[in-house]
């Protein structure tokens, strides 16, 4: 077998929907003891619906031990609680979200629209206050958000205003003391 080693963390679903199709018999999902009792559960589901497959999900051993087993080829599948390592990156170990955009990345069309608007009606408000009136049109944006998409896009950059200058004045001549 080939090593096509998948490691995964917080998307046990899109284990079991990618990588348990393939697997008939037992398969074993070691690794971190986060989430754990849903995992089970999720893999009692899917052997109801795939009575061929036995999912298997052992006590942890930490991320760090999910990580070992699968290296050591002795596991297909481990479930991590933490990044991978640039040393077990070296070793072929890839995660299995490794180059896929996030499942909340805003699509480039609406990426455009809420540029556009804010171009058209809200040029000069605050990122604050322009979130807010495009949530009133519809397209609700966080302030970080439209920042950062009229930032990519070019047409917006902070504005620093300058310190405000005090001179003191001079002291007034004192006549006595």
């Amino acid at each position: 077998m080939s090593i096509a080693m998948r490691l995964f963390s917080a998307a046990p679903v899109a284990a079991f929907g990618l990588c348990a199709t393939a697997y008939a018999g037992d398969l074993s999902v070691v690794g971190t003891g986060d989430g754990i009792d849903l995992l089970r559960a999720l893999g009692s589901a899917y052997m109801t619906d795939h009575p061929e497959t036995n999912v298997i999900v052992p006590p942890s051993i930490g991320s760090g031990g999910g990580i070992a087993a699968v290296n050591a080829e002795k596991e297909v599948l481990a479930r991590i609680a933490r990044p991978l390592s640039d040393s077990e990156k070296d070793a072929g170990l890839v995660h299995r979200l490794h180059g896929r955009a996030s499942n909340r990345r805003l699509d480039d069309a609406k990426r455009q629209v809420i540029v556009k608007r804010h171009q058209m009606r809200y040029a000069d408000f605050g990122p604050t206050h322009a979130s807010d009136k495009l949530a009133e049109d519809g397209l609700a944006v966080s302030a970080d958000t439209l920042t950062r998409l009229l930032q990519e896009a070019g047409v917006w950059t902070r504005l620093r205003r300058a310190r405000k200058h005090r001179s003191r004045r001079p002291r007034r001549a004192c006549f006595g003391r």
